[in-house]
């Protein structure tokens, strides 16, 4: 755990600002000319404000002009402090929108004021803003692949809260670092971590079904509605990457039910996509271990239902990413877990084929196959291959050509899937 010691606090300002900026080079930020007009009956904190509501609705081109013009006003009023915090923000959206070299450009302009900036440790809000920009640095740096830096940005930014005493914050930040360790595949540690947000024994054996109810409610019991939907969302992805797929279920269930906005939403449904998925690998494995033939038929309509599962869950995390102003970019991660879900299917089919010759209970290849073309064509023709560059955008692209290729091995269309491949990669 970091240190937040005033000595510690700037080394580590200092070391996470170089990650973001080339060494010797201060971040400069320019507004352009395009940014509308601020109304002159509006003050700074209500374009804050204003922008907050934006955000919330999944309006993050809106959301960012508005804090532009924020950190705007700020400036010519010279209080670089809440200059720092519309900065802050506009990173949030920039990330939103994909925007990855804006996002960088904000964060990095943001730290670099709270740390240059004359007498700013002397303002009451100073460590607050200050761990609200660690927060939106972390996020960054997850979305750029780096959980490692994210992680390290959200552990000061929670013993910054801590100092406040801010309640809130520290259990915020401790669900981020979660997040983080996630995607470090420390999974014990994630669940760990997220139990003691919530002040839990830290016991990530949830296999008696009383103490999973006690983690449960106290989650949903979380006053703050962000923090609620955020941890019910990682502690069921987290117990899905243990392997309690059932408890992964009702926990991701239990936060569809929180009134959320598309963007919370989407995700959800994407993770019970993803808990869905899991169980179709696990019952194709069950199918593999089971002998008897009676058996055998039982489990095999398991893994077909469990198919339509996770792709009614797939689609449903589309149509709330077409509520969001940035639905395009948005659309990727759930229509590649479904292309990729349909062609692992398809191959289990094509297996089963060999082993049983008009098996009637086998749903017909022909149409899996005619649904990963369509999905094909759509990823292809608009915007696989048009994403911002980002690590986001490699991953996906390799995802995308990974799938064709595993269905490539599978299907007589060699020549074109490879050269679908090449194109994507180039």
């Amino acid at each position: 755990m970091l240190r937040a010691t005033r000595v510690g606090t700037q080394a580590l300002l200092f070391f996470l600002l170089n990650l973001v900026l080339p060494i010797g080079i201060l971040p400069v930020l320019s507004y352009p000319s395009t940014v509308k007009p601020i109304p002159q009956d509006w003050s700074a904190s209500d374009l804050v404000e204003q922008g907050r509501a934006f955000y919330t609705k999944g309006q993050f081109n809106q959301a960012a002009t508005t804090w532009e013009q924020a950190a705007q006003a700020y400036e010519s009023q010279g209080d670089i402090l809440h200059q720092a915090m519309a900065l802050s923000y506009l990173s949030l959206a920039y990330q939103k929108l994909q925007q990855w070299f804006d996002a960088e450009d904000a964060i990095a302009f943001s730290l670099n004021l709270l740390e240059t900036g004359a007498d700013l440790r002397d303002s009451p809000d100073y460590q607050q803003i200050q761990a609200q920009a660690l927060n939106t640095l972390g996020s960054l740096e997850l979305a750029l692949g780096q959980p490692d830096t994210a992680l390290e940005a959200w552990q000061l930014a929670t013993e910054i809260y801590q100092q406040l005493k801010d309640d809130i914050g520290i259990t915020g930040t401790l669900i981020n670092q979660a997040q983080a360790m996630e995607a470090l595949g420390l999974y014990r540690r994630t669940c760990k971590t997220l139990l003691q947000a919530l002040k839990l024994d830290n016991n990530c054996d949830l296999s008696n079904q009383e103490r999973f109810e006690t983690v449960l409610q106290t989650f949903q019991q979380t006053p703050d509605p962000q923090i609620k939907i955020l941890g019910l969302r990682s502690l069921g992805n987290t117990l899905r990457l243990l392997g309690d797929l059932n408890h992964s279920q009702q926990v991701l269930k239990a936060s569809l039910k929180v009134a959320q906005p598309p963007l919370e939403k989407r995700e959800t449904l994407l993770s019970l996509g993803d808990t869905e998925r899991s169980w179709y690998n696990h019952y194709k494995q069950l199918y593999t271990r089971t002998n008897l033939i009676t058996e055998q038929k039982k489990v095999k309509q398991q893994v077909i239902a469990q198919v339509d599962h996770a792709i009614k869950y797939y689609q449903e995390s589309l149509q709330e990413s077409s509520k969001l102003s940035a639905s395009t970019s948005l659309d990727i991660e759930p229509k590649l877990q479904r292309l990729s879900l349909l062609i692992d299917y398809h191959n289990w089919l094509e297996n089963l084929n060999h082993e049983y010759n008009n098996d009637n209970q086998v749903p017909n290849i022909q149409d899996v196959k005619s649904k990963i073309n369509d999905q094909v064509k759509e990823l292809l023709n608009s915007e696989i291959t048009k994403l911002p560059a980002s690590r986001t955008a490699i991953y996906a692209q390799i995802n995308f050509v990974e799938s064709l290729i595993s269905y490539d091995l599978k299907s007589n269309n060699h020549q074109d899937n490879l050269q679908r491949s090449s194109f994507i990669l180039q």
